[in-house]
């Protein structure tokens, strides 16, 4: 779709895009990569090093694109947990979404995996609030992602676009979500003090007449 995917400044391989919209599995992935690693090795004697750190990178790969692995190694930032729980018990009456760009089999395995109880748990009789786009074959930022989500909140709870504040750790995918969408958004830079402080600063966490929703997309380390 002409979608320039980046984790930071580091453009996305198109095979990490197509895993994540759910067009190749993990296993697939692994073995493609494999394949070209070995490929490279035997082309050109001077592209590793040595042996040793040809067979690390390889096993970065398999760990990376291991769907039970990945679930297991990946857990909720304790921050983030802390500011779902003040939503979740706010009087507010938050609405909370996840827009998460994420293989659909592995994010299963997480979602029901013990250790992310602390966020998972007050989603498991809201799955409509769920956005992975392994389910949804489409990944942020593309504007479809969104909008996904809007036309959800719209139909479901009369919720504007203009309402809805995002928090994500990729700068792009928020200047999407605010220009192209119409949403609020804060970008969050692995710094729990900042993002309380940017949520203070567009009256999140305090008394307000607004009331905001929300979509994290970023609970993970």
């Amino acid at each position: 779709d002409g979608l320039i995917l980046r984790h930071g400044q580091t453009q996305l391989p198109k095979i990490m895009c197509k895993w994540f919209r759910g067009e190749l599995t993990g296993n697939q992935v692994n073995d493609i990569v494999q394949k070209y690693i070995q490929n490279q090795a035997d082309q050109n004697p001077n592209k590793f090093k040595n042996k040793v750190e040809q067979e690390v990178l390889s096993k970065v790969v398999r760990i990376m694109f291991d769907e039970n692995k990945l679930a297991s190694h990946s857990k909720p930032i304790d921050g983030m947990v802390t500011i779902l729980k003040e939503l979740q018990n706010s009087k507010k009456d938050y609405k909370i979404f996840i827009l998460s760009n994420w293989s659909q089999l592995s994010f299963e395995k997480l979602f029901n995996a013990e250790h992310t109880k602390p966020v998972f748990d007050y989603f498991k009789d809201k799955l409509e609030h769920v956005f992975i786009s392994g389910d949804k074959k489409v990944i942020k930022p593309s504007r479809v992602a969104y909008k996904n989500v809007l036309a959800y909140a719209k139909e479901k709870y009369n919720i504007d676009p203009s309402e809805c504040l995002m928090i994500d750790d990729q700068p792009e995918n928020i200047e999407s979500a605010i220009n192209y969408c119409g949403m609020q958004g804060v970008v969050f830079n692995n710094n729990f003090t900042n993002l309380r402080a940017e949520l203070t600063n567009h009256r999140v966490l305090e008394q307000a007449s607004q009331t905001w929703n929300y979509s994290l997309s970023y609970l993970w380390s």
